[in-house]
């Protein structure tokens, strides 16, 4: 009896402390609150120096705003811009006690995305079947010449300057793959996308389509390749040559258990390719997710499999975080070549700090992430030995080129080292 009448009085003081704090929260201003939320963040951001930011200046400017706001929706959005300027693909907003509001992002699109290739053209890489992108005939190697009547170069920067408002990105070329991969979305369902295409041909034609497919999936892999899935955490398979080949989308816990598989199975081939090109990161052990690749001198685990011959590592802009973490092992001990485009410079410890009115939460970093390497890898990336784009040739023949050149590479590699 006395326990359930204690548990019952600590119910009741939760009860009521919760009460407190909400009512407490209730009489923080937005003002306040953003006030709040601007000298915590920079008491605590590491890269105001490193990338220019002058967060006073920013305060100065978004702070002031807060006393036009009338409602949760408005701070929301208000709160979201601010974080943006922080520059940093990790911050973002959390819902709190109000729900997240919804911001005026491109979403709508007719079916079809685009990559800069070596030229810094955009070409269509990938269609959406049964799209109206896919529908009117649009297919892979196709340049976009123009979109709603700009060149197609300017449409890009004014998406990368529409989305930069409310998202956050830690390096130009990662915000500039996004642009060029979402430069055909509209913020409006229906709206008409006007196009100007050259064809793989070389002759030029219009088309006008209405933006009605709302986001979906963007293969990460220029061309893809028969019995490696793109949106798998882990695929591979052995190619022509006697090449293994490793693509690594995603790093989770079960990371070493997949690698131990698939070294397991290609162990035995002359060179190894390990791609890393948009890889969405995750978390791994430092200490044991690189076992299979240690070189020979190094102390190995006799109960996994290793592969000891020429390495490359393919990289690109959509690499991010633990993604970049993992590949800059092969940079640190020079157990690779890498082929591709820096990375997207991403990379850092979060934390995540509740509004002092309890509306939401803010999720961005407060440590630089060096990963293996002697820097930081935030705004820099990985850099590739072999800086390697996409042609439109190779695009329309369905060859990838970054994987050709790193494929060429390492096979004459093999060739000097066991002639």
């Amino acid at each position: 009896m006395k326990r359930d009448l204690t548990r019952l009085c600590l119910a009741w003081l939760f009860v009521l402390l919760a009460a407190g704090r909400c009512a407490a929260q209730e009489q923080v201003t937005y003002v306040q609150a953003l006030r709040d939320m601007h000298a915590e963040i920079g008491k605590n951001y590491p890269f105001f120096e490193l990338k220019g930011i002058d967060w006073d200046a920013v305060g100065k400017e978004f702070i002031p705003l807060a006393e036009q706001v009338q409602d949760d929706a408005a701070f929301g959005k208000l709160c979201a811009r601010m974080v943006a300027r922080l520059e940093d693909s990790h911050a973002h907003m959390i819902a709190g006690s109000a729900k997240l509001p919804t911001v005026d992002f491109p979403r709508w699109h007719p079916g079809f995305s685009c990559m800069e290739d070596d030229q810094g053209d955009a070409l269509v890489y990938y269609v959406l079947p049964g799209s109206p992108a896919d529908q009117a005939g649009i297919e892979p190697g196709m340049k976009l010449l123009k979109l709603n009547g700009k060149p197609t170069r300017d449409a890009i920067s004014q998406v990368a300057n529409t989305i930069s408002q409310w998202q956050g990105y830690s390096s130009e070329q990662y915000l500039d793959y996004h642009a060029t991969r979402w430069c055909a979305r509209r913020i409006e369902q229906y709206d008409r996308v006007d196009m100007v295409f050259e064809n793989t041909d070389g002759s030029e034609r219009a088309l006008a389509l209405p933006a009605i497919v709302d986001g979906g999936y963007i293969p990460r892999l220029p061309v893809p390749m028969a019995g490696v899935r793109d949106d798998a955490d882990l695929s591979y398979k052995r190619l022509d040559g006697d090449v293994g080949y490793i693509y690594v989308r995603r790093i989770k816990k079960d990371l070493n258990a997949k690698l131990d598989q698939a070294v397991g199975e290609l162990k035995d081939v002359k060179v190894l390719i390990l791609d890393v090109r948009g890889n969405s990161g995750g978390a791994f052990d430092g200490n044991t997710a690189f076992q299979n690749f240690e070189p020979v001198e190094a102390k190995r685990d006799p109960n996994r499999p290793v592969f000891d011959g020429p390495m490359a590592v393919l990289i690109d802009a959509r690499c991010i975080s633990a993604g970049e973490g993992w590949a800059s092992w092969f940079v640190a001990k020079q157990r690779a070549t890498f082929f591709g485009e820096p990375t997207a410079g991403a990379s850092a410890r979060k934390t995540v700090y509740t509004l002092t009115n309890g509306k939401f939460k803010v999720r961005y970093s407060v440590k630089g992430y060096t990963g293996f390497l002697s820097r930081m890898i935030e705004r820099k990336g990985l850099i590739p030995d072999k800086p390697v784009q996409q042609s439109r040739a190779d695009l329309i023949a369905g060859k990838d080129t970054v994987l050709e050149a790193a494929k060429v590479y390492l096979l004459k590699e093999y060739e000097t080292q066991f002639k």
